[in-house]
């Protein structure tokens, strides 16, 4: 005998148990524990610099650069984002998540 039989011969009993399971799955389902998206906080620190009266290629060029230079060399660094406008800069270094904040302020 086919393992498939008996629900194709019952079609009305087999649509309820396919109902009752997914009903089972969808409460089970609102109820598990898990979060959607772990509530992590990366180390971040912003550096910002300024140049008064500079143009923004200046202060690319002149201010920026060298940083971006030094501060890349620091040990655990993840990310590094910079903005220059007229008259100054603005770093964002984000570090990994073993490292300290404290660590990486002393670092920076």
């Amino acid at each position: 005998m086919n393992l498939a039989a008996p629900f194709v011969a019952r079609p009305v009993g087999t649509a309820l148990i396919a109902l009752g399971l997914l009903l089972i799955g969808l409460v089970v389902l609102t109820r598990l524990p898990i979060a959607s998206l772990p509530n992590v906080e990366r180390p971040t620190i912003v550096v910002q610099a300024s140049l008064p009266g500079a143009s923004a290629d200046t202060v690319a060029t002149s201010l920026a650069q060298p940083l971006e230079d030094r501060l890349g060399l620091i040990a655990g660094l993840t990310e590094m984002s910079a903005f220059s406008a007229t008259g100054g800069t603005s770093i964002t270094l984000q570090f990994a998540l073993s490292k300290t904040i404290d660590a990486a302020a002393g670092d920076v």
